[in-house]
């Protein structure tokens, strides 16, 4: 390796250093998520990516729904009759990011948040949704996402408890201990 080699290199490590050093949160978006092309929709933070303190994945409708959508048919208290939610598994979401803890503080664009235990993602396949009747959620419509519960097939979700974790206009998920 020449001199000039040696010496670019030295530069790119230093100024790698700084900007980890300077940054206070930064993006952690692996090679293997895809980075927001459209609006930022939703952010994640807190305990993900073991090593990765300070940190946080942001997503727009495109790159989260590249993780895999499903389908989820149910009513809410909030609407009328049956709806089709189409949206990605919150358990997928935090499987995505690498999420280390074992509840995850949901915000709404209106800064109301509610605290979800980890293990409801699992259990009752609680889906981030991002299109109501196929089409996208606008902020009109409690988008552009929805935290849905599978309320028409388990009954004994029907109760205030679960309804406080349904928060629509999600913005942010924050994965804590």
């Amino acid at each position: 390796m020449n001199r000039r080699t040696l010496i670019s290199a030295w530069i790119a490590f230093c100024i790698g250093a700084v900007a980890a050093l300077v940054g206070s949160q930064t993006s952690a978006q692996e090679s293997s998520l895809p980075l927001p092309q459209g609006p930022v929709v939703l952010e994640i933070s807190g305990r993900i990516m073991a090593g990765a303190p300070e940190q946080y994945f942001a997503f727009d409708i495109e790159g989260l729904e590249s993780l895999g959508t499903t389908e989820l048919r149910t009513e809410t208290p909030w609407t009328t009759g049956t709806i089709t939610f189409t949206g990605v598994r919150l358990s997928d979401i935090l499987k995505a990011v690498g999420a280390q803890g074992t509840v995850v503080l949901a915000t709404a664009l209106n800064d109301y948040s509610s605290s979800i235990p980890r293990k409801d993602t699992d259990l009752y396949n609680v889906v981030v949704a991002t299109r109501q009747n196929g089409r996208i959620m606008t902020v009109r419509d409690r988008g552009p996402l929805w935290v849905i519960y599978p309320w028409s097939d388990r009954p004994e979700l029907r109760n205030e408890l679960y309804y406080a974790r349904s928060i629509w206009q999600l913005m942010s998920l924050e994965v804590l201990e």
